[in-house]
Parts: structure tokens; sequence; C-alpha cells
């Protein structure tokens, strides 16, 4: 199948091949992304969403909707992620950049990446991120500032920076090499730029839910090599490249491949095979657990017994469109995210954990990799005893 007629973001070629094809149940509003096609360049082997929205609709979305806040721990981040922005301070801090160069972390959320470089000893910090909150939080937090704007406001920056971070940040960009080029722009002369992107070629190793790599936010997917292809044609040359798999919840450890590189002369791409092979064996493993969870949700759809849903990210939206799961008898969904209350998925409204005390019926925890989470906030934080169904075996 060949689907619209874009250029691929590392090659610039036409003609692309549709891999498989990823649904989601919109909310009643702030919706702007019902699905896309996951798509491999014939020509070097990339792999991207297509079928996607403008790219205003991807701003509009982070600055209005964010969930990056971590509002349900003051702004601070998890210890997975403490962990995580310390390791990745000391990586960057082994290329002996001086104290006072100034750090700009683009897409910083409340600020975490740029405290552990405050404690390697940077002094000179700038966050860049879509949400005023974030920036609001990481002043208060760790007295750090952030410059409010999308990715677009790079060239509204006042300086030349010493060291630029990308952390999580290239795989959610829709005009990565127009990004690319502003950052390079804001590059002093022998500045560094750190980049970690998830890790294509170990999504089957790291099976989090069944296609939930290909989720809401993410519609880049990157190897190792076509990281370095991508950065390459910008400008950007490898000093040094790894994988790595942090913890991220506490059942559960991300794949990821990071890299520091420097400004050059731009390079030439190498065709890269194994995105499609890992990727294939990813759908294969998602299709065979999608097939046991097909058979629980049928089962709920059965008994039509009154239940809530804890969780309305990715995996629920995309069980909504994919499953039957709106079937089932759903009385109400619920989630932390506060951007979410007062909304509604297919129809149920989405309320808030504390509301959930006014309700007896059996929750269905939609979501894998944060089930232990929000089970010990069910039953230790809330004390509530409602019922708990899982998606998957114990």
């Amino acid at each position: 199948m060949i689907s619209d007629s874009k250029a691929c973001h590392v090659c610039a070629g036409v003609r692309r091949r549709i891999l498989c094809r990823q649904d989601f149940s919109g909310l009643s509003s702030g919706t702007f992304l019902h699905g896309y096609d996951v798509c491999l360049c014939e020509d070097c082997g990339f792999i991207f969403a297509g079928d996607l929205p403008p790219g205003e609709d991807f701003d509009r979305y982070y600055a209005e909707m964010s969930k990056w806040e971590h509002l349900d721990n003051a702004g601070k981040e998890s210890p997975e992620d403490a962990h995580r922005f310390a390791e990745t301070a000391q990586f960057v801090a082994q290329f002996k950049l001086e104290g006072h160069a100034p750090v700009l972390d683009v897409g910083c959320s409340t600020g975490g990446l740029l405290a552990a470089l405050k404690r390697k000893g940077f002094t000179r910090l700038l966050g860049l991120d879509p949400s005023p909150q974030c920036a609001e939080l990481a002043r208060k937090n760790y007295g750090i500032e952030v410059f409010t704007g999308s990715v677009k406001a790079l060239n509204q920056l006042p300086e030349h920076f010493g060291l630029i971070t990308l952390s999580g940040v290239l795989e959610h960009l829709y005009d990565p090499n127009t990004v690319l080029q502003d950052v390079g722009e804001r590059l002093a002369d022998g500045g560094l730029l750190y980049v970690a992107v998830p890790d294509a070629t170990r999504f089957a190793q790291y099976m989090d839910a069944p296609y939930q790599q290909f989720s809401i936010e993410h519609i880049l997917f990157f190897t190792p090599n076509s990281l370095v292809n991508l950065l390459r044609r910008n400008g950007f040359v490898p000093l040094q490249m790894r994988q790595v798999a942090y913890p991220y919840t506490l059942s559960y450890h991300y794949p990821s491949v990071e890299g520091v590189f420097q400004k050059g002369p731009p390079g030439a791409w190498t065709r890269d095979d194994s995105g499609e092979r890992t990727l294939r064996d990813y759908l294969t493993a998602s299709a065979a657990w999608d097939e046991a969870i097909a058979q629980q949700i049928a089962d709920l759809v059965q008994r039509q017994e009154p239940i809530l849903v804890w969780g309305v990210g990715t995996n629920t939206q995309r069980l909504m469109a994919a499953t039957r799961l709106r079937e089932a008898n759903i009385v109400a969904f619920v989630d932390s995210n506060p951007y979410y209350h007062g909304r509604k998925l297919d129809g149920r409204p989405i309320i808030t954990p504390q509301e959930v005390c006014c309700h007896k019926e059996p929750i269905l925890i939609a979501s894998i990799i944060f089930r232990e989470e929000i089970m010990r906030q069910i039953q230790d934080q809330l004390k509530y005893d409602n019922r708990l169904l899982l998606l998957v075996p114990e």
C-alpha cells in the first residue's frame, strides 16, 4: 500500500509502505489525533507516522493538554525519572564542557534534567517548554528559568548554547528537520547536542502493552542507525552512542538510544533495514498479546457487569477503537490527569480518582505498565475496596 506523498524526514524519498494502522477513540474535546499509518520509507528504511493532522494541531495539544507537569506530585519527577536524569547528566558531563557553558533543555517539562545538570556544576541553565505550568513548576522547585513556547520558539532565544538537550523530544516532532536546523543555529561553535529517543529495535524485547509504542504522541520511530541518519543530514556528527534501558515505572524499563553529537558538515544517510525487521517482531508479539486481551474484554462484554475503567491514555483509547471494550457496561473512566476531567470518552464521563468514593463498581485497570502504581493509589492511598480487574493475568 502507498500512503500520501509527503517526503521522508531522513532521505526525502516519497516511496513508502504501510506496516500497520493505529486508531484511537477520541475524547469529547481536546482530541486532535484519531489514528495514523505506521509507514516505512522504501528508500532509506526510516519508520514514521503518516496520515497526520497539521503540525499546528500538535503545537496546540502540547500547550493545552500537556501531561508532563507531574501535578500529582507537586511537579516533582518520579524516582524513576530522577534516576534517568542523573544518569543522563553523568553521561553528558564526561565530555568536559565548562560549567559556565550555557545549557538549553528543549521540552524540559518541570526541569528535572536541568536540575540534575545543575548538580553536576552547570550554572547557566534555560528550559524551553510549551506548557506555562511546567515553566512555573521549574522555577518554583529548582529555581530554573523556562521560556514558554513550542520548538518553533528556538530562534527567539537570545544566545548561543554550549549544550542543547533533546531528551524524549524528537519522536514527538512533526517537522524534525526544521527543529534540528534551528538547534544548529542556537549551538555555539564546538557546542554539543544530546539526544535520547525510544529504541524501536527493542520494542519487542521491552513489551509494555500491545501496540503501545504507537502512541498518541509518538510519531517517529528511531533505530540507532536512523537516528544517526537524521542527525547527520542536519549537520551533527556522533561522538558517542549507546543503547540503554532506564526504569520507567515500578515494573517496566524503557528502551532508549541516546547519543552526544557535535556540529559538523551535513552527511549522507545509509540504508537501515533494522527498523522493519525488529518492528515486525513487535507487531507479531503485539498481535498475540492483543488476542488474549480481546478474550478478556469479550468476557466483560458478555457479563455486562457495570465497571469503572481506570486510565484514559493511549492503551485505553486504542482498545476503545479496536476492540469490543466500547460494548462493555462502562459507567465512567477514571484518570489523574486534570486535563481529562469533565470530558467524555465514547460518551462516558471521565472522573477524578477522588470521585470514585461514590462508586462501588469493580475497577478495570487499563494501564499495564502503571498497574502497580495505580493499585497502590487505589488501595493504599485512597483506601478503596473496589474489586480490581486486570487486562492480563498476574
